[in-house]
């Protein structure tokens, strides 16, 4: 049995999917498998794979796409070593990725997973800075403890590089596998399940080589879809944070729950809403909104429940916190109304 086993989603990446794997095969570490799980690419992706003639490598096809988690969970399921390392087809390790992050796991038998930092690279493999990139320095980020990275994942967002993760079977065994109906940020709620478990850590130096695709073709990248899909998914990922340990709650939100007065054994919807509720953040006034929804009865009698939350409170704030930008999306078409009826940007509008 191996002791790591390499796990490679494949989706049409023709042009990188050799260099990826080549990274692996030139690890200072050697003892691992690979594992492709190629999710119904139109390229020749799997011509090039099965061209490597590599005896330590399993490749399965799906014969049509379903999806990056469907390919990854693919891999973890067939996959046979104590510690898994995710690489995604375009992305490259560098050659003592496994070997640093073997030697951590094996001395700190406490830590689930252990991550690093990354270079980035643009599609010829050639080191680009990171200040040139959309995802700037957003890796490189300090360690800390559970209770702390559950509140940066909330009140800030994602900051570990999913390819530069070395984790134990058993977290995944523990947490389950990545939610397929995820498409942005099943590795963010990933990471929201694992911390809520285990520690991690973080190597504080590069260990591989991220691919920046031109035109924001990166999952990751700027592009409307992605946008949107972050935004809604921004949210359902959160919910996580209904069922973590009354203790570990209590830790990471215990400046809200001293200023707001609130328990944290009380109804976990009614006092995390009320935390949401008392920010800025319209994603986590929105979060409130949904989670306050469900903790109320359809019918009630008139009395408050847990943090002070009632029926006519509930609805009070619903007609305050604009969470969709209702107003504003109102005053942009008021005023789209009044250029058309004064025939600002008609075409039969005279030239002054």
């Amino acid at each position: 049995m191996p002791k790591v086993s390499v796990c490679i989603p494949s989706y049409n990446h023709a042009p990188f999917v050799t260099a990826t794997i080549r990274s692996v095969q030139a690890q200072t570490f050697q003892d691992f498998e690979i594992v492709v799980t190629d999710d119904g690419s139109q390229d020749n992706s799997t011509d090039l794979i099965a061209a490597l003639n590599e005896p330590r490598l399993s490749l399965k096809r799906f014969p049509v796409n379903r999806g990056a988690c469907a390919a990854m969970n693919d891999t973890i399921r067939r996959s046979q070593g104590e510690y898994l390392a995710i690489l995604n087809s375009d992305d490259c390790f560098l050659p003592h990725k496994l070997e640093r992050q073997v030697a951590f796991l094996d001395t700190h038998p406490d830590v689930g997973a252990v991550f690093a930092y990354s270079n980035f690279m643009d599609e010829n493999g050639a080191l680009i800075a990171a200040d040139t990139t959309y995802l700037g320095h957003i890796f490189e980020v300090p360690n800390c403890s559970q209770n702390e990275w559950l509140r940066y994942f909330f009140f800030v967002g994602n900051c570990l590089c999913h390819p530069a993760i070395l984790i134990r079977r058993g977290c995944y065994e523990q947490v389950g596998l990545y939610d397929e109906r995820l498409a942005q940020l099943p590795d963010f709620d990933m990471w929201i399940r694992l911390v809520a478990s285990f520690p991690i850590h973080i190597v504080a130096e590069p260990l591989i080589n991220f691919r920046v695709l031109a035109n924001g073709r990166n999952m990751s990248g700027l592009r409307a879809d992605s946008l949107i899909r972050h935004e809604w998914e921004s949210t359902l990922v959160l919910r996580h944070y209904l069922s973590i340990s009354t203790e570990m709650f209590a830790k990471v939100f215990a400046l809200e729950l001293a200023s707001l007065g609130l328990d944290a054994r009380e109804d976990r919807r009614a006092v995390l809403g009320r935390v949401c509720l008392a920010t800025n953040n319209p994603k986590l006034q929105r979060f409130a909104m949904q989670i306050l929804h469900d903790a109320l009865p359809a019918q009630g009698d008139g009395s408050r429940l847990a943090a002070d939350i009632s029926h006519a409170a509930y609805i009070q704030a619903t007609g305050k916190k604009d969470v969709h930008n209702t107003l504003g999306k109102f005053r942009i078409a008021s005023l789209e109304q009044r250029l058309r009826d004064a025939g600002v940007g008609s075409q039969t509008t005279p030239v002054p």
